[in-house]
């Protein structure tokens, strides 16, 4: 017999339920008529079962591998770009299950069941992002995740629930922004912090484990530190800058298009100009990818804080004389404790920390094989290495978003 974990009065679903008040607001006005998912977002019961439905399928091995995707509360009629099922399935484990394993990159459809009010039922499957709406994610063994518009509202993790304070889409994007330093501005640190992030979420994504070293562009001290099996020529170093340039150029010219539409043939060519926008983009967010795929071999990723990419297949030499304690930070509870390097990990985060700690303008992106991703970086209020944990759950929403 299946056990509840999840109880309706759990933290967990009454965290769900209070985003919910204001969506279902102009519901109980009468301003908007009520439908399925509606329906399921304003029945904790309802809420509860789709909760602990998630919970028993993470835990699911199917041929070998775990179960891994999202689903998503939404209506057909808000969501076009889908396939629906003829005939709706009913909300199992078994269907959960065998549905992600088919479609493991797509998003499941789900809504309050319209033949039986009391059950939930999966009506299709989601061929692009739907914004606004709630989406649970299997993220992990025991881990269900749930965000809306970005912002990660509740997370169930191996039984303990966590109800992050300010945890949101952007919230990756401004802590690295904040750990490349004050040598540029932070609206450029944020757009560098951005671009960064797709290679990060290319590597969380491989799913078997991987790192990203960032280094100073202006301090090569760490090269003595660093065995680089696969290391890029000069010129092609740049290829991220280089599509960084082309697409600033693109945009410059849609937006020179755009001021002058009224002139003869200007609407053609603001058009076409804004379509070369889009395909550089495109180009650009393919290279960010190929480079985070890099990771799949052993060793890690190496790029400098100018987007160069050095090479990938590096092996981390730094040893540092004396045994050390690093400060481990929940980005999502805020809690700091210390711990010994001994007991950081494994041979991946053991050899970050000790590369940080000799090389204080590093900072090192270590995704674990079982989902987790950790920053390493120094934290000058506490003058001593930090482990950033549960960023894996500040990228997984956004790795929706790396085609924007």
């Amino acid at each position: 017999m299946k056990i509840d974990l999840i109880q309706s009065d759990s933290p967990f679903i009454v965290a769900i339920n209070a985003k919910n008040a204001n969506r279902l607001m102009p519901i109980n006005n009468g301003a908007l008529e009520q439908n399925a998912a509606y329906e399921l977002l304003d029945s904790v019961d309802l809420l509860t079962v789709l909760a602990n439905h998630c919970f028993w399928a993470s835990i699911h091995l199917e041929e070998g591998r775990s179960v891994r995707g999202t689903l998503c509360i939404c209506s057909r009629d808000q969501a076009p770009n889908s396939r629906a099922f003829d005939g709706a399935k009913p909300l199992s484990v078994k269907n959960i299950v065998a549905l992600l394993t088919a479609s493991p990159m797509s998003t499941l459809a789900i809504q309050s069941s319209t033949t039986s009010p009391k059950e939930v039922e999966i009506w299709g499957i989601l061929d692009s992002d739907l914004r606004g709406w709630p989406i649970f994610r299997i993220a992990a063994a025991g881990t269900v995740v749930v965000s809306d518009s970005g912002n990660v509202l509740a997370i169930l993790e191996r039984g303990e629930v966590i109800l992050p304070e300010t945890a949101d889409k952007s919230s990756f994007s401004r802590m690295v922004a904040k750990a490349l330093g004050d040598a540029e501005s932070f609206s450029e640190r944020l757009h560098k912090a951005s671009l960064i992030q797709k290679v990060v979420v290319e590597i969380h994504r491989q799913g078997h484990g991987g790192a990203l070293v960032m280094v100073p562009a202006s301090d090569e001290t760490w090269k003595a530190d660093i065995e680089l099996t696969f290391k890029f020529e000069a010129s092609s170093s740049q290829a991220v800058p280089a599509r960084l340039k082309e697409l600033t150029e693109a945009q410059g010219l849609s937006d020179e298009s755009k001021s002058s539409q009224n002139q003869v043939g200007g609407s053609e060519m603001s058009e076409l100009r804004s379509f070369a926008v889009t395909a550089h983009q495109g180009l650009l967010n393919s290279l960010l990818s190929s480079i985070g795929a890099h990771s799949a071999i052993d060793g890690a990723v190496v790029m400098d804080t100018s987007l160069r990419v050095l090479g990938f297949g590096a092996k981390l030499n730094a040893n540092p004389p004396e045994p050390f304690d690093v400060t481990v930070i929940d980005c999502l509870s805020g809690g700091k404790s210390d711990k010994n390097l001994k007991d950081l990990g494994g041979t991946r985060h053991q050899s970050a920390a000790r590369f940080v700690q000799k090389h204080d303008e590093a900072m090192i992106f270590v995704a674990s094989q079982d989902g987790r991703l950790t920053l390493f970086a120094w934290l000058i209020a506490e003058n001593n290495v930090c482990a950033v944990r549960q960023l894996e759950h500040l990228v997984w929403d956004y790795s929706n978003l790396i085609g924007e």
